[in-house]
């Protein structure tokens, strides 16, 4: 791929409750982009206390891929989040510019 057609990707990390979600909306807010949460807590629908997930309207203003996919009582392994996080980086690639995300762990990339 050339160095004019190359696609980023960058990563927002750092402990809950830092303000990674603020600056992620500020940046969507200026910039095509797409969010993707890889915060293993965020996957668990009805898990909101505790993980900081964004809230509904900050989720309707920009979605965010990879958060409240799996019921907490289903199998899900560290195998499966890497898989759907490397989908749904690449998946955003054909028509966005960058994506965000959250907690990046160096096996996703």
């Amino acid at each position: 791929m050339s160095q004019s057609h190359r696609r980023h990707v960058f990563a927002l990390v750092g402990p809950t409750a830092s303000g990674k979600t603020e600056i992620s909306l500020a940046l969507a807010d200026r910039f095509d982009l797409s969010l993707i949460s890889v915060d293993s807590a965020m996957i668990y629908r009805g898990m909101d206390i505790g993980t900081a997930k964004p809230s509904v309207e900050q989720q309707q203003r920009h979605p965010h891929e990879l958060i409240d996919i799996v019921e907490p009582e289903d199998d899900y392994s560290v195998g499966d989040f890497v898989s759907r996080s490397r989908s749904s980086s690449r998946a955003s690639f054909p028509t966005r510019q960058f994506s965000v995300a959250g907690r990046w762990h160096d096996d996703v990339l």
